[in-house]
Parts: structure tokens; C-alpha cells; sequence
């Protein structure tokens, strides 16, 4: 999701994030490089890659519940920002804030 946002909305983003979770986003991340355009499949993809599991993993499930638990430790409007970043496809992603809150 970093590399897929502006350099500010990432960094913004980023700075809301506790402590470990924010090592972890920043963790590899080259911001002369951002932002990585992706369709909403290759998006997925790219996170079905990256997980490592003993188990077939669901990445639209698994993104669906990540962005869930953020979205409760971040306020509502800056998490809107970050979902109204993505293109229209995409903002599915995010939780319905809502049934969120």
C-alpha cells in the first residue's frame, strides 16, 4: 500500500502508525521511487507474493482485514485520504467507516 501512495500521504500515513508497525512500513521503502502505479489485480498479486504461509492465503480477504484493524487505530479522515488516493477499483478495499466505527 507505501509504495502505492504520494511521498506526503505515505509519510503522513506512516507517522499515525504505532511504533513496531511503523518499522515495518518504512522498512525497504524508497520514496524516489513512489508512487507505483498498479491495476487492482496486480495490487493483490503483488501482496499474494509477498505473504508467507503454510496455507493458501486469500490476498483481497487478508488486505480487507488489515486495512479493518488500521482503520480503527487511525483517524477516520486520514484514512479516507489514503482510500480516495487509490483509484476507484481499489477504494473497495478499504472498510466501509461506517460499519467501522
Amino acid at each position: 500500500m507505501r509504495d502505492r501512495l504520494q511521498v506526503d500521504i505515505a509519510v503522513h500515513f506512516g507517522a499515525q502508525l504505532p511504533m513496531l508497525i511503523r518499522g515495518l512500513y518504512y522498512e525497504g521503502w524508497e520514496p524516489s521511487k513512489v508512487p507505483i502505479k498498479l491495476s487492482r489485480q496486480q495490487f493483490l498479486d503483488s501482496i499474494r507474493e509477498k505473504i508467507v504461509a503454510d496455507r493458501v492465503i486469500d490476498p483481497l480477504e487478508t488486505t480487507q482485514a488489515v486495512l479493518s484493524v488500521v482503520s480503527t487505530y487511525i483517524g477516520g479522515g486520514e484514512i479516507d485520504k489514503v482510500k480516495h488516493s487509490f483509484p476507484h477499483d481499489m477504494q473497495s478495499l478499504f472498510p466501509d467507516l461506517a460499519k467501522a466505527a
